[in-house]
């Protein structure tokens, strides 16, 4: 008995011996491949201690301009720069005015499919550039004008059309403010880098008193958005009503070294690669039948796309909140993810919200995985509006 005890003690120990050489080799390509490959810096970060306290990055950003115009919009009222203001500050600092796209031929060819999709926009809209210290920011406005304010927040090499799925819904109730994040695709003007996690907040913050929003601000961050509008949520709490945090990156626990080697490996020049790596990461979107909307293919198509045009945006590596951090989150929050969550695992995510901040909502949704806004959307918008109109 005693030697069977040994025995399964040190197969675990083998075990574990060998999950951590698997992990260093893990950790050796995915700094080497960083360091030679134009994708964003995912190389990872030291493992968080068992209290999740803040790991911050250990090399400064690389910084890419979003350098377009952005067509049919209206202009803020109170914070609208001119196009050759834009343009001298971009000269300015030495770009290229096709930047941040690849060539002038990359960038015709991913503002014609970014115009065709927002062509398909459901509800009437209108859009502005506001104007603030890092540049202007692109911003779609649906619903009515005396509704309360939801500012939404896409994820990581996206752009505001990836809540065309949720707009609908979302608008009847609420003044939907839609962000082409300024550092990210869409039709944003950086003209100053973003490079530290004040600086993103700063530029949230600035966009709020841009579009006259004070106070009382719901906001709805999805993936690499959820993560920053947890961050602003902490640093500026009382602007904010509630806070949405859809399948945030980072935040609750760290992101899965599968996805990290996933991701990273998109930066191979071929939409095989790319297409796999969505598959993995939207499954339940990539099995819907063809004539479903949104489609998995025309997903496959806008990923590629902006991988072959546009020069990839050094953005911060999502960090994971402290126990400290979640406890004095203060502003009422709704955590949701998908019950097939590839980016970390979705029920240990839940556990530990229960257990250091139960005040946070949690919701799994069924049926989905980091795809829950686009194959589960009516589900999602329920959820959202009947949190957002609860007292």
């Amino acid at each position: 008995m005693k030697q069977r005890h040994i025995s399964k003690s040190d197969d675990r120990a083998k075990k574990l011996r060998q999950a951590a050489r698997r992990q260093t080799l893990a950790a050796v390509f995915l700094t080497v491949f960083s360091m030679i490959s134009p994708a964003p810096d995912l190389r990872p970060k030291p493992n968080l201690p068992v209290t999740y306290q803040r790991v911050k990055p250990a090399d400064p950003p690389r910084f890419g301009f979003n350098a377009f115009a952005a067509g049919n919009e209206t202009e803020a009222p109170a914070a609208a720069a001119s196009s050759t203001d834009t343009a001298d500050a971009l000269a300015r600092a030495g770009l290229p005015a096709c930047h941040p796209f690849r060539s002038d031929e990359a960038k015709a060819r991913y503002l014609a499919l970014y115009d065709t999709r927002a062509r398909g926009w459901p509800v009437p809209s209108e859009t502005i550039r506001v104007h603030g210290a890092y540049g202007e920011t692109f911003v779609r406005i649906s619903g009515p004008a005396d509704a309360p304010p939801l500012v939404l927040l896409h994820g990581i090499s996206s752009n505001s059309l990836a809540w065309m799925p949720n707009v609908a819904a979302l608008a009847r109730h609420h003044r939907v403010y839609a962000v082409d994040h300024i550092q990210d695709g869409g039709r944003s003007i950086a003209t100053r880098p973003l490079a530290s996690l004040g600086d993103h907040l700063a530029w949230l913050d600035g966009l709020f008193d841009g579009l006259g929003l004070a106070q009382g601000v719901n906001l709805l961050g999805l993936s690499y958005g959820g993560w920053l509008a947890a961050q602003y949520a902490l640093a500026h709490p009382q602007r904010l009503r509630k806070l949405v945090l859809v399948a945030p990156a980072g935040t609750v626990l760290p992101l899965a070294f599968e996805w990290m080697a996933r991701a990273v490996a998109c930066a191979i020049p071929l939409r095989y690669v790319t297409r796999s790596f969505l598959r993995w990461l939207l499954h339940d979107l990539a099995q819907r039948p063809a004539t479903e909307r949104p489609n998995f293919d025309d997903i496959v198509t806008e990923a590629w796309t902006t991988l072959r045009c546009v020069t990839p945006p050094a953005m911060l590596p999502p960090t994971v909140l402290s126990d400290e951090e979640l406890k004095r989150l203060a502003v009422p929050a709704l955590y949701l993810v998908g019950e097939n969550e590839k980016i970390c695992p979705p029920l240990q995510a839940i556990e530990r919200l229960k257990t250091v901040a139960p005040r946070i909502t949690t919701r799994l949704i069924a049926g989905a995985g980091h795809d829950l806004t686009l194959v589960k959307a009516a589900e999602v918008n329920r959820a959202v509006l009947g949190f957002l109109a609860a007292s």
